[in-house]
């Protein structure tokens, strides 16, 4: 399937890259990951972005959000071009802006996991209520481990905490990297549930990357690395 986004007028756009470059070390010098000529998201959208691993997705998701900024091209997100800001503002923007679920749950361990969230719309800007907050982790099946520390939850139950963090607030845009890749698959459907929620109550953008078939198949655009990265040759296909 094509990368571009469906047809719509430019105003519909929320995110956008445009002959985007990033490139890693490599053993004989740095080594380009990512050359993305163009890839664009309407508002209120779900998209699904496949491949094998080792193809750039979750680098793309972390240019998306802000923590890694492109070595040439543009990064647009809802109107900010994100490459011209400093790392302060593009902290800022994405606390306020963007829900994050990457396999790195960074959650703030000796604090209790209801916690976790009301920081998360602290930072955020937003006051939540305790009583949203376990609400929320009900949802993912977590309401009897809101005063628990995260460091003495299972895997499993820490991504299903970073994905209740991530929605907390309402954010337009949540940018998820294979969020129930730990997960049974009543876990995922109720997590990938309550990313669908948020998407069809709130107009949120939904872009997530997974290998997991059941997730793919509830997201209503599926987009392969393959057709957005001219670094990345598929095998059995030539070029990029």
């Amino acid at each position: 399937m094509s990368g571009a986004s469906p047809s719509g007028s430019p105003d519909q756009t929320l995110l956008a890259i445009r002959q985007c470059r990033y490139s890693v070390p490599g053993a004989n010098g740095p080594r380009l990951l990512l050359d993305i000529p163009g890839f664009s998201v309407t508002r209120g959208e779900q998209v699904a972005i496949v491949g094998p691993s080792g193809t750039g997705k979750s680098t793309l998701l972390h240019l998306l959000a802000g923590l890694l900024s492109p070595e040439a091209g543009e990064v647009e997100v809802d109107g900010v071009r994100l490459d011209l800001l400093s790392e302060a503002g593009r902290d800022a923007f994405r606390a306020h802006r963007i829900g994050l679920v990457f396999q790195a749950f960074n959650l703030f361990q000796g604090l209790p996991v209801i916690d976790n969230l009301l920081l998360a719309g602290t930072l955020a800007g937003k006051t939540i209520r305790r009583e949203d907050a376990m609400e929320v982790l009900s949802q993912v099946g977590l309401a009897d481990q809101a005063g628990q520390d995260p460091a003495r939850l299972s895997i499993g139950e820490q991504q299903r905490v970073a994905a209740a963090r991530a929605v907390i607030h309402s954010p337009p845009i949540l940018l998820a990297d294979e969020p129930t890749a730990s997960l049974d698959p009543t876990n995922a459907r109720n997590t990938m549930d309550l990313f669908l929620r948020l998407a069809a109550t709130k107009g949120c953008t939904l872009v997530v990357v997974s290998h997991d078939p059941a997730t793919v198949d509830r997201v209503g655009r599926r987009v392969s690395i393959f057709d957005l990265n001219r670094a990345t040759a598929e095998p059995g296909r030539k070029g990029g």
